[in-house]
């Protein structure tokens, strides 16, 4: 009950795009849109604002943040996919084949002399007092990568997808949810995975207005997995 009462004020929120047409978009808030993951090439930080709901682990929450649109220098607070210590972990294991325990991302977990719970705080290592645990919970990623590139990439539950902010200019900012499915679809080059977008920046939300009302010169337009419902 309570789930289905907050995917109701969620869908909700397309509806106040009428009457605040720069603080909600008039997107779907459970509309799929299709990327290339490698288009994916930021991953956000966190950053303070008073329109952005943050999670225990000060990330975009993703669900009080649906459908919202939001100015300030937020879509510049990222940090490149390819720095990321994990993906370089995947890399090393999936691509190269080194044991996990030999990776370059488990020996930066390991080799601190941080006490277990404290190296990683609010994050799913916090709970790897070990590091035969940490092993254990990253074994089960080479069964995600076995059946990603055996069955191919397949959806989730909508409130479960890969999920991306976008940018000013239509940059795909990786947020919360889904970052080992999308570092692996990147591994086994996909094509294209299903995301669902959390907030907007009030500048692209203004093209994605001006589209709407049939303001754009289609000359001006953009080939953009977050445009693709509009026809010009």
């Amino acid at each position: 009950m309570r789930e289905r009462a907050r995917n109701q004020l969620l869908r909700h929120r397309a509806h106040l795009h009428t009457l605040f047409p720069l603080r909600y978009s008039d997107a779907d808030p459970f509309e799929r849109i299709y990327v290339d993951p490698d288009d994916v090439t930021a991953i956000q930080r966190p950053y303070d604002h008073p329109r952005i709901a943050t999670d225990e682990k000060r990330r975009f929450d993703k669900y009080e943040n649906t459908g919202r649109v939001v100015c300030g220098n937020w879509d510049r607070s990222v940090d490149s996919w390819e720095d990321l210590a994990l993906h370089s972990g995947f890399r090393e294991r999936f691509l190269d084949g080194v044991p996990w325990a030999e990776t370059e991302f488990v020996r930066k977990v390991t080799s601190d002399g941080t006490e277990w719970n404290r190296r990683w705080p609010n994050s799913r290592w916090e709970l790897c007092t070990t590091e035969s645990k940490m092993l254990e919970m990253l074994s089960a990623y080479d069964e995600l990568f076995e059946a990603i590139r055996t069955n191919g990439y397949q959806p989730s539950p909508v409130l479960d997808e890969v999920t991306v902010n976008v940018g000013r200019d239509g940059q795909l900012i990786h947020n919360n949810s889904g970052s080992h499915r999308l570092s692996i679809a990147k591994l086994l080059d996909v094509d294209r995975i299903p995301a669902r977008v959390l907030v907007r920046h009030h500048d692209w939300q203004r093209r994605r207005n001006e589209l709407r009302l049939g303001r754009t010169d289609p000359n001006d337009t953009i080939d953009h997995p977050d445009l693709s419902e509009f026809e010009w």
